[in-house]
C-alpha cells in the first residue's frame, strides 16, 4: 500500500487555504449552503444556467457550438512592487461568488 492510500479523512470541512470566508471558517457570517452573504449555491448556479440558456437562444441559428470566457479581475499595482486590494471583476463575481484571484 501507498501512502496516500491510507488517509483517512476525519472531517468534511475543505483542507487548505480558504482567502474567502465559507461557512466552515466563518459561520457567524456565512449559514451552512450559502457561497455568500445572503446568496446559496443554488443562486449562483441559476444565474450561470440562465446566462447559457440565454446564449443559446439568441444564437442557435448560428452556431451550434459556443465557448463563453468570463474573465477575473487581474492584480492592479499603486507602484512597482505595491498592490491594490483585490476586487473580484462584477460579472464573474455575479456568476461564480467567487472573490478571490
Amino acid at each position: 500500500e501507498k501512502p496516500s492510500d491510507l488517509l483517512i479523512h476525519s472531517s468534511k470541512i475543505p483542507k487548505g487555504i480558504l482567502g474567502q470566508p465559507t461557512c466552515h471558517t466563518h459561520p457567524h457570517l456565512i449559514p451552512n449552503g450559502q457561497l455568500t452573504c445572503g446568496i446559496t449555491q443554488q443562486e449562483y448556479k441559476e444565474r450561470r444556467d440562465s446566462l447559457l440558456s440565454k446564449l443559446l437562444e439568441e444564437s442557435e441559428h448560428i452556431h451550434k457550438s459556443h465557448i463563453l470566457v468570463i474573465p477575473a479581475a487581474c492584480k492592479q499595482f499603486m507602484s512597482d512592487k505595491i498592490p491594490y486590494v483585490f476586487r473580484q471583476n462584477s460579472d464573474f463575481f455575479y456568476l461564480t461568488g467567487c472573490l478571490e484571484p
